[in-house]
């Protein structure tokens, strides 16, 4: 079925799709070996449709696998992109994914360059160095900063916020933290506003979780 999918995307001519390797867990992968040859039958399938095709290389905690069983293999294999998220958890759905910083070793390892919009992104930032490698950046402020949103659960944000917020600053309390931010119908992609006007190290965004989870009141905490 997902290889008609493909056929169908073909004559659309999308500028990408991707596919979820893994999603659904334990109901149809057990170990890294399946896991693994769902992400490659996906990959190659793609590669024969001729299709822009990336991969997120995720897994429920249900199954016998990590990152590194499925994004070295990928890599090598020519994939297109890998989709990540902050921390390699979804705690939303419930999966683990790829965090931020294996897209950077991926790249360095196998001498992959990032895509040229992002690659100019990232030189017009300063945070690429002369050979390519992120650099700490410097002059702010702030080692970290703290968002709190309500998102999609408000409850969840006056329910945990202030404990976590508390208890993160005590463990924290080597770095430089700058205020925390409240703000009214955000969604996680506000921290990096912050980040870029506050010139902080790390943004931690506290947001409520759409309900009908383990939790009504969940509360997420991506970082970047």
């Amino acid at each position: 079925m997902e290889v008609r999918a493909y056929a169908v995307a073909r004559p659309l001519k999308p500028l990408f799709i991707n596919t979820v390797a893994g999603f659904i867990g334990p109901e149809y992968v057990f170990d890294a070996k399946q896991e693994i040859r769902a992400a490659l039958e996906d990959h190659f399938c793609g590669k024969l449709f001729g299709l822009p095709m990336g991969v997120d290389v995720c897994y429920t905690n249900h199954t016998e696998a990590d990152q590194d069983d499925l994004m070295m293999p990928l890599t090598v294999a020519g994939v297109n992109f890998l989709i990540s998220v902050p921390g390699a958890d979804d705690i939303m759905l419930g999966y683990q994914s790829l965090p931020y910083h294996d897209m950077i070793t991926l790249r360095h390892q196998f001498k992959r360059q990032p895509a040229p919009q992002f690659d100019a992104w990232l030189k017009k930032m300063g945070m690429l160095d002369d050979t390519g490698r992120l650099v700490r950046l410097g002059g702010g402020p702030h080692d970290i900063v703290f968002v709190v949103v309500e998102g999609l659960s408000a409850s969840a944000v006056e329910k945990h916020a202030p404990s976590v917020l508390t208890e993160c600053l005590s463990q924290l309390s080597s770095f430089e933290a700058g205020s925390v931010i409240l703000v009214e119908q955000a969604r996680v992609a506000f921290g990096d506003e912050v980040g870029e006007a506050l010139s902080a190290q790390i943004v931690v965004v506290l947001i409520g979780e759409r309900r009908g989870l383990s939790t009504p009141s969940s509360l997420g905490a991506p970082a970047a």
